[in-house]
Formats: C-alpha cells, structure tokens, sequence
C-alpha cells in the first residue's frame, strides 16, 4: 500500500492544495505554520475507523474509515467557518494480495489477477452536523478501483456498490460484501506521531501500561519486555535500535531513585538512556511506534527534534531501511523544519509549503510556483 496523492479544500488552511508523487519517504518541508502538519492530520483523518452518530448521540461503536463522525472539529474548517464543506481526494495503489477477495472476484469484477497491482481513488467530504456542537459528517462520496467504480453514496441514489455491474441493485447484498473485502485494509491503516514527545519520569512499580505514548513511553516499552505474547515485537524494536546505520545499543531497565529508567548497553559501558541525549530517545520512540503499529503509512512530524545534522542523516537512513521491511511500513510521511531533509532527499518526493495570508501554497526549490496539478 502506498499514496500517490492528496487533493483538499477547505481543511484548516488547505485551500484547493494538492501534493503528488509520493514516494516511499516523502519530506514536507517549510517554516512554522505553513500547513505541513494540516496534510498529516488529514490523512491520519481520513483512515481513521469512525464513530457513528444515531441523530441524537454518538455511538462508541467504530464501523470502518469511510463513514462516520468526527468529533471536535469546528476549528478545522477554513477560517473556522463550519459552512466550509471540506472536499477531498486521495489516491493509493496497493497490491491485490492486501485484499481479502477470491481469485475468481478479482478476475471477474476487477479483472486482475492475485498480485497486480490495483489504484484506489477515494472522493469525499466533510460537512458540519447542524445544531451539534463540534460534530462534523465524515463520507467517502466515491470509489473508484482502477478505473471501475466500486461505490457511490448521493441523496438521489443512496447507496450503491459497483452501479455498473449491478444498475438495478439486484445483487448488492455480493457486492457490499466484496467491496468491504477491498477496502476493509485501509481501515486505520494511517499511525500518527506527532511531535510533542515529552517523555515523564515514571516511577518504577508503575502499573503496566499496554498503549504507546510519548508521556508513558518507557512504562510502555517495559511492559512489552515483559509481555511473553508481544516479546517478539520488544526484540524487533531493540535490534533495530541496535542495528546499523543507527546503533546505540541494546536495551534493558533499571530502577535509579526510585524511578523506571531505560538503560542502553554499548561495547561493555551500560548508561541511561538519556545520558545519550534527549535525540536518541526520541528515536527509540519513532521506531518503536513503527514496529508496534504495524501501519502501513507513517506520519511523522517533525524528526529532526533533538537531532544534530550527523544524527539527522542517520535517522533518514534508519527509516529508509525500514521501509517494507516485515511488519514494516511501505511509507513514510515526513514533517519538518530542517533544510538538511528537503536538500538531501529526493527531490521528486520533497515538497515546499509556505504560508500566504491564511492559505498553504506549495513552491518549487527555486521558489517558483510550480504548474498546477
């Protein structure tokens, strides 16, 4: 799985924006507030399973990514103004292995065969809920597989799954089924990290803490060394931590003053982690939240945090490695204030955002505005 592009209007300062070409690492490079953050959280967004709101409350019950409530959302229209419907487009390719779909459907329906390649295309919208108080409706509108459409939802014709195999919805009840079968993978596909990872001290003896945080991280990583079901993904995160071109040492823990202390080990000399630096935790935390999301797509905002140039090369190329490796993702998305990522990177897959007035614009590395997508 990976995007190829972005197209949005009218989310936060993302006005008739559109980024394309995405590779496996992407660099979104620019000053404070330029909107770099504004395409990360709308990716994450989009692909994140969603509530349901029954007309008077919400339901805790997530169905899938592409229907569904955001809650909160009033300050994420253009200018705040809730009568901005958000529109959107986004594109992915992903492979036919991915989808839990027979051989004979993807023959059949798609005319693929296991292993080929397939485009998504996703068209769709977010609109305030009238007399709510920060709620907003979340529909994909469109979906197109390659060039089939595989689903529509309008107020003429309601729902419908592949209208042009099926015009008269005589057989919606297989269609419904094999679309969620291809779409069912981009279900929370999209892990967010974002850049306030301030790490607590914890004291040792803490209850054992199951979900990843940055306020709760070395609680966190110690439980999942004690996790006899999920040790494997403790092992993974620290022989990477461990591995070249990025290789600190191994990792352990220690109680020093009472507190829980994450200890690295490195050619026989054993010290806390953050005599090492507060940049070298921070990288413990990213590939620790890659390998234990087990996401496809990882949005990252700003890496350099912490990082000396020489650090800063090292943990591209730390990514770079990562990247579909198993239990891996196929992509990385990155924020950042750092000349040394947009100079170093590709530049076909390093983009400009600047700010003018309210609205995010995109420039070439000359400055220049580049052609309209």
């Amino acid at each position: 799985m990976e995007l190829k592009g972005i197209k949005v209007n009218n989310y936060k300062s993302l006005i008739d924006y559109s980024l394309k070409g995405f590779s496996p690492v992407s660099i979104l490079y620019g000053e404070n507030n330029a909107g770099k953050s504004n395409v990360l959280e709308l990716i994450s967004i989009i692909f994140k399973r969603k509530k349901q709101f029954n007309g008077e409350e919400l339901t805790d019950q997530l169905i899938n990514f592409y229907t569904g409530v955001l809650e909160d959302f009033n300050y994420s229209f253009f200018e705040n103004e809730t009568a901005n419907e958000i529109t959107f487009t986004i594109d992915l390719t992903s492979n036919t292995k991915n989808c839990k779909v027979s051989d004979s459907d993807i023959k059949d329906v798609l005319g693929k065969t296991r292993n080929d390649e397939l485009d998504f295309n996703f068209y769709g919208s977010i609109k305030h809920i009238q007399n709510s108080k920060n709620l907003a409706l979340f529909e994909i509108e469109r979906v197109q597989i390659d060039e089939i459409i595989a689903y529509t939802n309008n107020e003429k014709d309601g729902i419908h799954f592949f209208p042009e195999a099926d015009s008269k919805k005589v057989n919606q009840s297989r269609y419904n089924q094999l679309f969620e079968s291809l779409i069912e993978q981009f279900d929370d596909c999209v892990f967010f990290v974002p850049s306030h990872r301030d790490m607590l001290p914890i004291k040792f003896g803490s209850e054992l803490e199951e979900i990843i945080s940055p306020v709760k991280f070395k609680q966190f990583l110690y439980s999942l060394s004690l996790n006899e079901a999920q040790y494997d993904v403790f092992e993974s995160i620290n022989e990477i931590f461990d591995s070249e071109p990025f290789s600190f040492g191994n990792i352990s823990f220690s109680k020093i003053d009472d507190e829980l202390e994450i200890m690295v080990q490195k050619d026989g000399i054993r010290l806390p982690i953050k005599s090492l630096g507060s940049g070298v935790l921070q990288i413990l935390y990213i590939i620790a939240c890659i390998i234990y999301s087990k996401k496809e797509i990882i949005c990252l905002e700003e890496l350099e945090q912490n990082l000396s140039p020489k650090n800063q090369d090292l943990a591209i190329k730390k990514l770079k490695s990562l990247i579909r490796r198993d239990e891996a993702p196929n992509q990385i998305i990155i924020s950042s204030h750092s000349p040394y990522f947009y100079e170093k990177n590709d530049k076909n897959s390093s983009y400009l955002l600047a700010k003018e007035g309210s609205r995010t614009v995109r420039k070439a590395r000359n400055g220049e505005y580049p052609k309209k997508d």
